[in-house]
């Protein structure tokens, strides 16, 4: 009996490594292919199960994964204000062109995380890469996103370093010359719940730390607005000194106080 036992446990734990190897082997093939650690795994592993929009699915594309996935939600944020952009100057580009150029805007950084997400529909499209120090991205949006619903115009740039930003810079003409920057900052928010009076201002940075600062807040919108999800698009001069930080401010729906985003920024110099 102690062996047939001994024979019939063997027989089961063979079987439940060839069952995790079988389970392992579904689940995370992209995994096993080398795809850059920066990627979205969750995207890679759900896109051969989209039926609909195939060729624009999110996947690898050696330096970068793109693609769009209208069922799949990636947006993790904790907070009621996101800021899912930031350029030095504006975004311009011809959806259809070939090549569209994206550095860091400032100098001796990286390597800096960098996502572009849409401000239109913020959970559907997306591209992930990574910048080297001193590289710029060059970038074929005629590949995928001209294909998609989304403008230039809406697309949000965003750059990191751990929790810092650091702004990018756009072209379509060539690699950057981050000697010749602009000298505003362009900014896209995404609230994540009906939102109105949002306001800004710069905040102290002391030992890499946020501070309160002695600025005060200026609106973002123009004229009132009703509250809303919709995302916000404000721009302001670049900071210089010490105030590398910048907190934006609302109140729901309720007329009540939300939790602010406060953000610490890698700047280039002025």
């Amino acid at each position: 009996m102690r062996v047939q036992s001994l024979q019939l446990a063997v027989v089961a734990m063979v079987r439940l490594f060839a069952f995790f190897a079988l389970l392992i082997g579904t689940v995370s093939p992209v995994v096993a292919q080398g795809v850059p650690a920066f990627c979205d795994i969750q995207r890679l592993e759900s896109a051969p199960d989209q039926e609909a929009t195939n060729d624009l699915r999110y996947k690898s594309y050696g330096n970068y994964c793109e693609g769009f996935d209208p069922q799949l939600v990636s947006n993790k944020a904790k907070v009621a204000i996101e800021i899912i952009s930031m350029t030095v100057g504006p975004v311009d580009f011809d959806p259809s062109a070939t090549k569209v150029f994206v550095a860091a805007a400032v100098k001796n950084v990286g390597p800096v995380s960098v996502q572009f997400r849409s401000a239109q529909n913020f959970d559907s499209y997306r591209l992930d890469t990574e910048l080297k120090e001193g590289t710029v991205f060059e970038w074929n949006p005629s590949r995928v996103f001209a294909k998609t619903i989304f403008k230039p115009a809406t697309l949000g740039f965003l750059g990191t370093i751990g929790d810092s930003i650091v702004p990018l810079v756009v072209t379509n003409g060539g690699a950057p010359n981050l000697s010749a920057l602009p000298s505003q900052l362009y900014i896209w928010l995404k609230p994540h719940q009906a939102l109105n009076d949002l306001q800004w201002r710069w905040l102290d940075s002391v030992a890499g730390q946020c501070v309160q600062g002695s600025t005060t807040f200026q609106a973002i919108a123009a004229v009132p607005e009703i509250a809303s999800a919709a995302p916000r698009f404000f721009s302001l001069p670049m900071s210089s000194g010490t105030s590398h930080c910048i907190e934006i401010s609302a109140i729901d729906s309720k007329g009540k106080a939300v939790p602010g985003t406060v953000a610490l920024l890698v700047l280039p110099s002025q």
